[in-house]
């Protein structure tokens, strides 16, 4: 056999096997950044309205917090608040995503963001935080990791014990309060300084959180609220639409 073609022939077998050694160094190394580094992931798409919801994971103390984002559509004037969505117990951001909230927000012109709370959904592995000052300061790093302004946050029943402590603070733009847990632990001095637009949300037959909540957040000045006629507790599950229409009206008057 030619001198010339087994040379040939060895470089071809070496420059494949050079080839083979990088690829699989290129597909180690994308695994291991996926691994170490959770990347925005794209869903829902909605070329006809040039929105799409992007999901995240915040880095909160070192803990992975899931999240999505939504901008305000692009053919519609974008509103200086934001929103952020809390949920209850049962609850988590697919929730909202099922029920339509942050696409109605995007279209009325706000920028929204829901969270799973630590213990729930895709943060369940994550330590919840033990007081109602850790969960305040939880709200405020969110919100920062978001990097949201003029933040109105919507909190449902469990999910009040995230918000309700950081009412006081005065660093919202508005509360919307859908019959949260959390207001009797509000001192007389704590509600007599909170300067924050709220509007509070319970159910007809919700004679147990829905009642406390609506007595309490009334001590407010300026507190508006809306009975749901024969709504339970999570009244907004079976009936979205009446939340969303009071909701897009108070942002409105923002």
């Amino acid at each position: 056999m030619p001198t010339n073609y087994t040379a040939s022939k060895v470089q071809r077998l070496i420059l494949v096997a050079i080839i083979a050694l990088v690829s699989l160094g290129l597909v180690l190394w994308y695994r291991s950044g996926r691994e170490e580094s959770p990347p925005l992931i794209m869903a829902n798409s909605n070329k006809e309205t040039g929105t799409e919801i992007e999901s995240l994971y915040l880095d909160i103390h070192g803990s992975k917090v899931y999240a999505v984002t939504q901008p305000a559509q692009k053919s519609t004037k974008a509103k200086s608040v934001t929103v952020l969505l809390l949920h209850g117990m049962k609850y988590s951001v697919d929730t909202w995503l099922q029920l339509g909230t942050l696409n109605v927000l995007s279209e009325s012109g706000y920028r929204s963001a829901a969270i799973d709370l630590p213990g729930y959904g895709k943060s369940a592995n994550i330590d919840v935080p033990s007081s109602p000052a850790d969960k305040s300061a939880f709200i405020g790093d969110v919100i920062a990791a978001l990097r949201l302004d003029r933040v109105v946050i919507v909190t449902p029943s469990m999910s009040g014990d995230y918000a309700i402590p950081y009412l006081p603070t005065n660093k919202l733009r508005a509360l919307v309060a859908l019959a949260p847990v959390g207001t009797e632990y509000l001192t007389e001095e704590d509600y007599s300084r909170i300067r924050v637009p709220v509007l509070v949300m319970v159910g007809s037959e919700d004679h147990n959180i829905g009642d406390t909540a609506l007595d309490n957040l009334k001590r407010i000045g300026g507190t508006e609220s809306v009975v749901v006629g024969g709504g339970s507790h999570a009244f907004y599950i079976n009936n979205p639409e009446v939340l969303h229409i009071h909701l897009i009206e108070f942002l409105n008057k923002l």
